[in-house]
């Protein structure tokens, strides 16, 4: 199993086939592009709630999130291409800050068994996903990259 966690659905004492759903660590690795720290407040079956520390000199300056965690989970490979993106420091605030297709050639030719259209499918789900951004009490706008 992956590190994706589970939901296990019993209905009249069967088990219905397990969905997906976001877990902390993908919501962290992929909010970690956009600043330092982040700290979950919140937890439930509904919500996961958080606040992302912009810069960890100054932790009274942060954005707060919101998201679902049954929403369509990001995948264990556009989560890698998000770790790319963060350990050689391509994004600036939430933008990526080289092009599609020269991200595609320098994280393929560090992966041999990445091809252009895996690349593609897994860079789809990072440039659809957003995480709402909260501001008293109600969302206003989210975190999503854009080129």
């Amino acid at each position: 199993m992956d590190d994706l966690t589970l939901a296990i659905s019993e209905y009249n004492g069967r088990t219905i086939m397990p969905s997906p759903i976001l877990d902390e660590r993908a919501i962290r690795l992929y909010l970690q592009l956009f600043g330092s720290t982040i700290e979950f407040t919140g937890r439930t079956p509904e919500r996961l709630s958080g606040r992302l520390i912009l810069d960890n000199d100054y932790p009274d300056e942060f954005e707060e999130f919101t998201t679902d965690p049954r929403q369509s989970p990001l995948s264990d490979d556009s989560l890698e291409i998000a770790s790319f993106l963060a350990a050689h420091g391509l994004i600036e605030v939430d933008r990526v800050t080289i092009s599609e297709d020269e991200l595609r050639n320098r994280f393929c030719a560090e992966r041999a068994n990445w091809t252009p259209v895996r690349f593609s499918t897994a860079m789809g789900e990072l440039w659809k996903f957003e995480v709402p951004r909260i501001e008293n009490g109600k969302q206003q706008g989210a975190f999503y990259l854009h080129v």
